[in-house]
């Protein structure tokens, strides 16, 4: 004679643990996109920084081999330009007849803005 179960010879997941477990992969997966745009733009602002230190060293040399600051850009670094890394692009601005400027850099991935000047040679955020 055979014994009667009440266990039952289904296996598997029940709707609500697969549920929970979507729920985790969804949660997980928001906050690794979060993060990784924030060292994006992280990135890409470091960068624009960093070109920025670049422009005002070759700006400062020009100045002091030429006795003024340029009112073009493309005479920097012997012809050269300012030349700035990928997706980084330069708008620079003479200010007066003093051959002071405005450099602004900015970048397709990023909608901030960083600007140096003759007299403020360090980057900050924003245009001239």
């Amino acid at each position: 004679m055979k014994k009667l179960s009440c266990r039952s010879t289904n296996s598997g997941f029940t709707l609500v643990e697969l549920l929970v477990v979507i729920a985790v992969i969804g949660i997980l997966t928001g906050i690794g996109i979060v993060a990784f745009t924030t060292t994006r733009h992280n990135a890409i602002a470091s960068t624009m920084q960093s070109d920025l230190r670049g422009a005002v060293s070759a700006l400062k040399q020009y100045y002091l081999q030429n006795g003024s600051y340029p009112t073009d850009p493309t005479v920097v670094d012997n012809g050269h330009g300012l030349v700035a890394s990928g997706d980084n692009h330069y708008s620079y601005t003479p200010l007066n007849s003093n051959h002071n400027y405005c450099l602004v850099i900015s970048s397709s991935g990023t909608p901030d803005t960083y600007h140096v000047t003759d007299a403020v040679p360090a980057p900050a955020i924003g245009g001239c």
